[in-house]
């Protein structure tokens, strides 16, 4: 019979049993051990041996064509062997080292395949240093480009070859694009980026200069549209200058000069 205060429980001992470990005790946690790692290893040795886990297809997503050419002839005679012992990273690092390459998705698909997602570059201009080449909005020299041939985007030039600053140069010359409108951007020809903080442009089917500076470039160009008429009389300009609010101040060309004997700076409110 126990004795309590009212309201408590009576205090009761628990029993304690100590477990004894013996000596089969831990020969079997060992045997079962040392035959689960056995189990793996066999299993992972028939794997990487397998036949059937042979890489035999490699699945190329790319939509630039001469691109996809380039892939297949690196790739070709090269055996990936085991599809679990297939180095995809060093294989993406070889990808990348082609210029049209920005970044590549690689994934092993079980039994034999190798999926590859290349996601490409844009071309966004063309760039006149010791040859003329094709770039994108890193700078990156994708392809030489024949002069003789008729380009769709704008052609970069500078008067010491984008020797020094060229990240400068290209950092304005994109910052002038991407302030465009499509209308205007697919009338620009050339961008002349000699000298700092200044851009200058001409339009296509134009031989006239126009000199923009650094910023507000769709609203001068715009002014500029806007005021041509004024203009005709000048005949043939060698440049306009529109880095001045609301003001353009023009050069005819020297032909026009020598027939009308006036100053050759004109400006226009």
């Amino acid at each position: 019979m126990h004795f309590r205060r009212k309201d408590k429980q009576p205090k009761t001992k628990k029993v304690k049993r100590k477990i004894k470990l013996r000596a089969r005790h831990f020969l079997m946690y060992f045997l079962f051990v040392g035959g689960l790692f056995l189990g793996v290893q066999k299993t992972y040795l028939f794997l990487i041996s397998w036949e059937k886990l042979n890489v035999t297809h490699i699945d190329i997503q790319c939509t630039r064509e001469a691109v996809r050419s380039d892939i297949k002839r690196f790739l070709q005679g090269k055996s990936l062997g085991n599809l679990l012992l297939c180095d995809i990273s060093t294989l993406k690092e070889n990808l990348l080292s082609h210029p049209w390459i920005k970044d590549v998705h690689m994934r092993k698909s079980f039994p034999s395949t190798v999926e590859i997602v290349i996601i490409e570059r844009n071309p966004v201009a063309l760039l006149m240093s010791e040859s003329l080449y094709l770039i994108d909005k890193e700078g990156v020299k994708l392809q030489k480009v024949d002069p003789e041939q008729p380009g769709q985007y704008p052609l970069l030039v500078d008067d010491k070859a984008f020797v020094h600053d060229i990240q400068t140069k290209l950092d304005l010359a994109w910052d002038f694009l991407d302030s465009l409108t499509q209308n205007n951007e697919t009338e620009i020809a050339v961008i002349d980026l000699s000298e700092y903080n200044n851009v200058k442009v001409k339009m296509k089917d134009s031989p006239t200069w126009l000199i923009l500076g650094y910023d507000h470039f769709t609203e001068k160009i715009d002014f500029f549209m806007t005021h041509q008429d004024i203009l005709y009389p000048y005949g043939s300009l060698e440049y306009v200058d529109l880095r001045f609010n609301n003001r353009l101040y023009i050069k005819p060309h020297d032909h026009w000069a020598r027939t009308n004997p006036i100053s050759l700076s004109k400006e226009a409110d």
